[in-house]
């Protein structure tokens, strides 16, 4: 039972639990609530059509929203664990429908059949927000429950009849809308890990093209280098011969003949080394371009522990950063987005293990290495490692040990550093 239940805690969004400890929605949900209610229950027309009981159904109105909130406040201070914040879920949905029933029981006919659209709509939110489906349908079971607590408060065959239509059409609207919304949330997760695979794949080939063109103009400029000496060592020997010419043949017109070529040679020669000399400049300056872009790794390593924390309640994942490394930038390809990309990656295959036991702590540490002057990032945890097998072959795209993986977390972190070099 335990691992069913953790089945489903694992299968929670965690931005829905971000969305659910702004208390903002709280009060808009409980103002809007209490506008309903007193509608229903005093203002003339409406109040002689539902004819609702104010005090019982505000007084469990305002339970399920003292309960909500203080789940809420507790889990944005202490922070839940994540069965203990599944079991809040469930707790929190409990009294939710248990209010949203108490509209129904303490209205009277024919306004109670239109109070049947609170829970129905209750358990749609919650079923999605919270991954209701058949193989793990405990949102609609604690609806079932609290539709027969309701029921007992006020029993009546009139209420009979509308629970025995209401409750089934939450039950099924709860399974339907959280079937859809974890199919969802799969392929939006698998979409993203072909992005960022597909992102990684393109970097890589990119600086891969870079690195074949610097190579190239390295040859060329050790080329023009040699070509360089060339040029000036005949471009003196142009000037020796400009002088030596000069004088040395009896004739005249001779002498002023082969005094003209040598001229025209060293002009021609010059010209030449200049555009050499040039060239080499503009080959110099192409060869320390690059797709890498500076980025804060403490800075990026204090947002992803942030998310990978809340994303993993259950995990002490820490940030440790050296006062030699703080506010040191180096280059990555892509920038501080990619290197976002890929501590998050090694942070999430920390957390989440083989896919059947994951870390219990995770710790990112980075340090300046001053003899290289370069960064170094490690992750370590306490989980159960790599196989012998993983570790004997080079890293592929879409091969996982985990059973919902998709193979593509590492892959896409080694692609990443191998185009930042």
């Amino acid at each position: 039972m335990r691992r069913w239940f953790q089945s489903w805690a694992d299968n929670l969004d965690p931005s829905v639990r971000s969305g659910d400890n702004d208390l903002r929605s709280w009060g808009q949900f409980f103002i809007a609530s209490l506008v309903v209610m007193i509608v229903a229950a005093f203002v003339p027309g409406p109040s002689d059509f539902f004819q609702l009981s104010f005090p019982p159904a505000a007084a469990l109105m305002g339970v399920a929203c003292v309960v909500g909130v203080s789940g809420n406040l507790y889990d944005r201070i202490k922070r839940f664990s994540l069965l203990n914040y599944a079991r809040a879920v469930l707790v929190n949905s409990f009294f939710l429908h248990l209010a949203a029933y108490a509209q129904i029981i303490y209205s009277e006919k024919p306004g109670a059949f239109v109070m049947g659209a609170l829970p129905l709509l209750v358990a749609c939110f919650h079923g999605y927000n919270y991954r209701a489906t058949p193989s793990h349908p405990f949102v609609p079971l604690v609806g079932v429950v609290a539709a027969a607590c309701a029921f007992a408060l006020r029993p009546s065959a009139e209420h009979a009849a509308i629970f025995a239509i209401v409750t089934p059409a939450c039950v099924g609207g709860a399974l339907m809308l959280g079937t859809i919304g974890l199919r969802a949330q799969h392929q939006r997760n698998k979409h993203e890990a072909l992005r960022s695979a597909i992102s990684a794949q393109m970097l890589d080939e990119r600086a891969a093209a870079v690195n074949r063109l610097s190579e190239t103009l390295l040859e060329i400029l050790r080329r023009n280098h040699d070509a360089g000496n060339a040029l000036s060592t005949s471009l003196l020997t142009a000037e020796a011969l400009a002088e030596l010419t000069k004088g040395r043949i009896e004739e005249p017109a001779e002498i002023e003949d082969m005094h003209e070529v040598a001229l025209t040679l060293r002009d021609a020669l010059g010209r030449l080394k200049r555009l050499v000399d040039e060239t080499r400049q503009i080959g110099r300056g192409q060869t320390h371009s690059s797709t890498a872009e500076p980025a804060n790794p403490a800075e990026v390593a204090a947002a992803v522990v942030r998310e990978v924390g809340a994303r993993f309640p259950e995990v002490a994942v820490e940030l440790r950063v050296a006062e030699r490394a703080t506010g040191h930038r180096v280059g990555v390809s892509g920038g501080s987005e990619r290197l976002h990309d890929v501590l998050t990656n090694l942070l999430v295959n920390a957390c989440e293990g083989n896919g059947r036991r994951g870390a219990t702590r995770v710790l990112l540490s980075i340090d300046l290495e001053p003899a290289v002057s370069v960064v170094a990032i490690q992750v370590v945890d306490d989980g159960p490692g790599f196989s012998p097998e993983l570790l004997a072959n080079p890293i592929t795209g879409f091969h996982t040990s985990k059973p919902n993986g998709m193979g593509l977390g590492l892959y896409t972190a080694e692609r990443l550093l191998r185009a930042s070099g």
